[in-house]
């Protein structure tokens, strides 16, 4: 029950952020503090109280293409699972251990765009999903007859192109 309403509390907000703007790779950078090129070292949750649920990502930075070069970095999203509590929050980023990823962070390290500024790298190219709930590696995801099929699913911008927008 608390889960629910807790969910519901944060949803709100939440929900507004998601789907209200939409950013492209622009945008991203216009309004980005930090942007990083690094893995997905491990996830944690914690309970912040009056807050509700947040997941806690640890990323080793391989490359800051803007901001302070930092060997790591924690980044902080609301939702994620403690012992019987669950929140999900539509739109929210999903960090995966082991996944390499560009994140464009505000001054307080939160995904900018909430979850539309985190990108899964799978070779020389940034992906990131359209719908608003999934945060996934496309070559996992499904086996993509064409490049034009994928790009219907996924906003996808090389890493120069990222590096451009960015400096």
């Amino acid at each position: 029950m608390f889960a629910a309403i807790l969910g519901l509390a944060l949803a709100g907000p939440a929900s507004a952020a998601t789907f209200g703007e939409r950013f492209d790779l622009d945008d991203l950078a216009a309004a980005a503090d930090r942007v990083v090129v690094g893995e997905v070292l491990s996830t944690r949750q914690e309970v912040v109280p009056d807050r509700g649920i947040y997941t806690v990502a640890s990323i080793y930075v391989e490359e800051a293409l803007r901001g302070e070069p930092e060997p790591v970095i924690e980044v902080r999203y609301p939702g994620g699972r403690v012992d019987d509590l669950e929140l999900t929050v539509p739109g929210a980023p999903k960090l995966v251990p082991g996944y390499e990823v560009v994140l464009f962070l505000d001054d307080d390290d939160r995904v900018v765009g909430f979850g539309q500024g985190a990108f899964v790298v799978e070779g020389d190219t940034a992906y990131r999903r359209l719908s608003d709930d999934v945060f996934t590696n496309p070559n996992l995801d499904r086996d993509w007859k064409s490049d034009e099929e994928l790009r219907r699913h996924y906003a996808a911008y090389s890493l120069a192109e990222v590096r451009r927008a960015v400096r």
